[in-house]
């Protein structure tokens, strides 16, 4: 019997090596990337238990994704020094268009728009409809920056700032205000999130004498946003 791909999440190691179907049996084939990304998740879950926040918080929910639902688990998510515990549950998206689905810190809930992602808000999926169902999968759909974002946000006194500007139409460069933690910035142009050295770089000036203190952080786009842009600035600041 010619042996088939398994149906479930397994160790693939000694599948590979066993299945003589697969050329080179016996030799020792890393093929855990045969996996969607998914699974993959969803296997760590499983040895860490049913709720490690990082790797949860926010992501596709299987069991309650179809048609046009989409399901997520809950999790912890952070504002400022505010944390919230969110329960799992799912959005219903329109058919043959995308949608960007989001935490609104404000109304406290779970929310999608066929806009783009709201200022002040926690992306989670873009996720596009067609003829009643949800195209793509979960690698495709995961727009999350929770994992960052909570991280910078909880505990010892840490906080999230925010730089809200219009663009002029030229303007390539746009300044935080303070000095930021660069890994921790993120960039919204009309609530969309951008791409880091795809759309923007992060620049900051050599800290200059007598007092040495680091300049702004800047946000250098590659496109000058059009005028009437709202560009919005998430960033940790940096202590100096």
């Amino acid at each position: 019997m010619v042996a088939k791909y398994p149906d479930e999440i397994v160790d693939f190691d000694p599948w590979v090596d066993d299945n003589p179907a697969i050329p080179g049996s016996g030799v020792d084939i890393k093929a855990a990337n045969l996996n969607p990304r998914d699974w993959e998740i969803q296997a760590i879950q499983n040895v860490l238990g049913p709720r490690p926040v990082a790797l949860n918080t926010f992501a596709e929910k299987k069991s309650t994704t179809s048609g046009l639902q989409w399901g997520y688990h809950g999790g912890r998510v952070c504002g400022g020094n505010v944390v919230r515990t969110v329960g799992d549950g799912y959005v219903t998206v329109p058919d043959n268009a995308t949608s960007y689905i989001y935490y609104d810190w404000g109304a406290a809930v779970v929310a999608s728009s066929t806009v783009g992602f709201p200022e002040r808000s926690f992306p989670i999926a873009e996720v596009t409809a067609e003829n009643a169902q949800l195209a793509g999968d979960f690698s495709t759909r995961d727009r999350r920056t929770i994992a960052i974002v909570s991280a910078i946000g909880g505990s010892g006194g840490l906080e999230i700032a925010h730089a809200v500007i219009t663009a002029d139409g030229s303007t390539v460069y746009f300044s935080c205000g303070v000095p930021a933690v660069h890994s921790s910035i993120m960039v919204f142009v009309n609530g969309i999130l951008q791409a880091p050295n795809i759309h923007y770089s992060v620049a900051e000036a050599e800290a200059s004498p007598p007092n040495y203190v680091p300049e702004n952080t800047v946000v250098a786009f590659n496109t000058a946003p059009e005028n009437g842009d709202s560009i919005h600035l998430v960033f940790q600041k940096r202590n100096v």
